[in-house]
């Protein structure tokens, strides 16, 4: 690991104490190690009958419902004492295609349930032209709790909000995050461009391959941009079944 990288790692570690989290899981060749012959050895030919993949991803489940409760329980910025429900995401911790959007809505807010209104139904229909089974994706948004009138996230809140985003994509470990919408976009590109321009480009945010795209509610506004809607998801799928 970069002096660079470690600075940024350690400022990583403290933003994620200050969530409670005190456990995380990091990868040998992250922090620049080399795993033992013997015990690389010892792995191949371990008879103990344990399945220690299976032990990890119990694990990783685990982790991932108590930060769902930390989610729930969250009054770190103003939107906490005004929602109905915090949204945490829903379907598979397997994903490999991770959906993230702006902020919960009115219907949202009120089931606890990400994309359940007409850009959700927008993006049901979007799956099923695609034959994506909803279940096997994961969907989030930047925000987990909605905004006072569907208005954009400040600044503030997204930079409390989002360790909460970035625990969920390291746990969860997608192929490909697909940005939905200007703020998403802007977040993993780190960039200042409207999402026109960002749309339908690979980027490289840490680990993970981003691909910006509209957002659903965008596209009941303007029906044109449905067609670039389904060419950015189309390729993101290409790139997990590659």
């Amino acid at each position: 690991m970069e002096e660079g990288e470690r600075e940024e790692f350690n400022r990583y570690l403290l933003t994620m104490r200050k969530f409670g989290v005190r456990e995380i899981f990091v990868s040998d060749e992250k922090l620049g190690l080399k795993r033992d012959k013997k015990e690389e050895k010892c792995v191949e030919d371990d008879t103990t009958g344990l399945n220690t993949t299976s032990g990890l991803e119990d694990r990783k489940y685990e982790q991932l419902d108590k930060l769902k409760s930390e989610v729930e329980n969250c009054r770190m910025c103003e939107l906490g004492s005004k929602r109905k429900n915090a949204v945490f995401g829903e379907s598979s911790y397997d994903a490999k295609l991770l959906f993230v959007g702006e902020a919960p809505g009115a219907d949202e807010d009120a089931q606890g349930r990400p994309f359940v209104g007409r850009a959700g139904k927008l993006l049901d229909r979007l799956f099923n032209v695609l034959n994506i089974d909803r279940k096997s994706v994961f969907i989030t948004n930047l925000l987990k709790c909605r905004p006072p009138g569907n208005r954009d996230p400040q600044e503030d809140e997204i930079k409390t909000c989002t360790p909460y985003l970035i625990r969920q994509i390291e746990l969860i470990d997608p192929v490909v995050i697909i940005a939905l919408g200007a703020y998403p976009a802007r977040f993993f590109t780190g960039s200042k461009e409207g999402i026109t321009k960002l749309r339908g480009k690979e980027y490289r945010w840490r680990n993970w391959i981003v691909i910006p795209t509209y957002h659903p509610a965008a596209c009941l506004r303007n029906p044109n941009l449905k067609k670039p809607l389904w060419e950015d998801v189309k390729s993101a799928l290409e790139l997990v079944k590659r």
